[in-house]
């Protein structure tokens, strides 16, 4: 899958969920997810999640700043749009979210 679309993060959270919970997103979670991070969309509340958190790493943001900053966004994202699964695993997402945005930070600021 392209990396220049986010909509590999929609697999890899899908991944993650599998892993963690022992049992596959609901079709009404999957959508959420998909919508969440629509790669041909500027106005997807996930991608711009993922492009803030890197321009606050290139603005020397601390990281665990940046970190709680996607925690919250996507605990409170989650818990509004009503999937209680997808928020009791907002720490892990977050974590995630933050490595691929700091691998990002990393391969363009030569």
């Amino acid at each position: 899958m392209s990396k220049s679309s986010s909509s590999w993060l929609v697999e890899d959270y899908k991944t993650i969920f599998e892993n963690k919970t022992g049992s596959k997103l609901t079709k009404e979670e999957a959508e959420f997810l998909k919508n969440y991070f629509d790669p041909y969309s500027n106005f997807a509340i996930g991608k711009q999640l993922y492009y803030i958190s890197i321009f606050r790493l290139k603005r020397f943001y601390p990281r665990f700043m940046v970190y709680f900053f996607i925690k919250k966004t996507l605990r409170d994202d989650f818990a509004n749009a009503g999937f209680k699964s997808l928020a009791s695993l907002h720490v892990d997402f977050a974590k995630y979210l933050l490595n691929e945005a700091i691998k990002s930070y990393c391969k363009f600021s030569d």
